[in-house]
């Protein structure tokens, strides 16, 4: 079990570290297509803005998701979920799952805003696994 939540806490970072360098790498193409995007909504005034924010959150995911990673990795090397139980541990845990929430509620709600409602939907997976990595870090620390 331990191996799946490494993995899935990976995945979301490979999903946030890919999203948030491209924004950077290519800022200019991605804010040009935003205000195409957002023409006809209240959001356009603040396209800069809401790019600047999303970058930030996403990076942040990323981190975040990576050290999540790492440290299931020491867990699973040490075979051992004790130190989850009495560490700081899963604080962490559960605020970076919190974090990528957020994160993907920004975008769901941007796409909902823009009536992309497709694209919102293919967002909803991403939730269903942070909600079972949730449930998964609350069963593995026995709280």
């Amino acid at each position: 079990m331990l191996t799946i939540v490494a993995i899935s806490y990976f995945l979301l970072f490979v999903l946030f570290f890919q999203s948030s360098i491209d924004k950077i790498i290519n800022w200019k193409d991605n804010y040009t297509w935003l205000q195409d995007y957002f023409a006809k909504t209240f959001l356009n005034r603040f396209t800069k803005f809401n790019l600047l924010v999303i970058t930030v959150l996403e990076l942040i995911s990323a981190l975040m998701c990576l050290f999540c990673t790492l440290r299931m990795g020491n867990f699973i090397s040490n075979n051992s979920i004790e130190g989850l139980v009495f560490d700081y541990q899963i604080d962490t845990f559960i605020l970076t799952n919190v974090l990528c929430s957020i994160t993907l509620l920004f975008l769901f709600t941007g796409q909902r805003i823009a009536k992309d409602y497709l694209g919102a939907v293919r967002i909803i997976p991403y939730f269903v696994l942070i909600l079972v990595l949730t449930c998964l870090i609350y069963y593995l620390s026995g709280a």
